[in-house]
């Protein structure tokens, strides 16, 4: 009996002390960093670039940054609805273009002529038309004979955030999805996608 009451005493002891320290607790797992895609930058021939170094200051966020924003387009022509995400692993050619435009309708040809030669190499030309007259944009390619995809910019939403300033005006994206040279030179686009083919050989 002197035995059992010694090792109660015992116990309420231990229990007292125990109740007075915090429980440790596991320690938590780190989160994991995400990673965050910095492309190398990339340096192309200064005449492949439309306008000079004052002109392009504009673009310096876009060139940096190298992820292009979602295009906010609709009444697609000569294809389905498309998005970057679904063209990755091409060299994507953007042309923003006007139907109002002389210069915009007198390029055309040249970029049947294009996409006749570069359709089914990995290449893709997606013509943005601005809003302003894109009612005329179906008879317009028809006249002209184009058979790459165009859609109508929504609100010129899209050229905004590409800051698009002229028409036409292009921008390569390369394979990995990223800017390769925003505001190209018009006469320019098929040295740069010989050259991006040629670097994936």
């Amino acid at each position: 009996m002197r035995a059992l009451g010694a090792f109660v005493f015992v116990s309420l002891i231990l229990s007292s002390s125990l109740r007075g320290q915090e429980t440790p607790r596991p320690e938590a797992l780190p989160s994991p960093i995400p990673r965050i895609e910095k492309p190398m930058e990339v340096v192309v021939p200064a005449e492949w670039l439309e306008g000079d170094r004052l002109e392009r200051r504009r673009l310096v966020d876009l060139e940096s940054h190298r992820r292009p924003s979602p295009l906010e387009v609709d009444d697609w022509e000569n294809s389905p609805p498309l998005n970057l995400g679904m063209l990755k692993g091409k060299v994507v050619v953007l042309f923003f273009w006007s139907t109002e435009s002389d210069p915009s309708r007198a390029i055309l040809p040249y970029l049947a002529e294009i996409y006749g030669r570069w359709k089914g190499k990995g290449v893709e030309l997606v013509g943005i038309c601005a809003s302003a007259g894109a009612g005329r944009m179906k008879d317009t390619i028809g006249q002209y004979g184009i058979r790459f995809p165009v859609a109508a910019d929504v609100e010129e939403r899209t050229a905004a955030e590409y800051l698009v300033n002229g028409r036409p005006d292009f921008y390569v994206i390369d394979q990995e999805g990223f800017f390769y040279v925003v505001d190209a030179q018009n006469g320019a686009i098929e040295s740069i996608i010989k050259k991006l083919l040629d670097d994936t050989k």
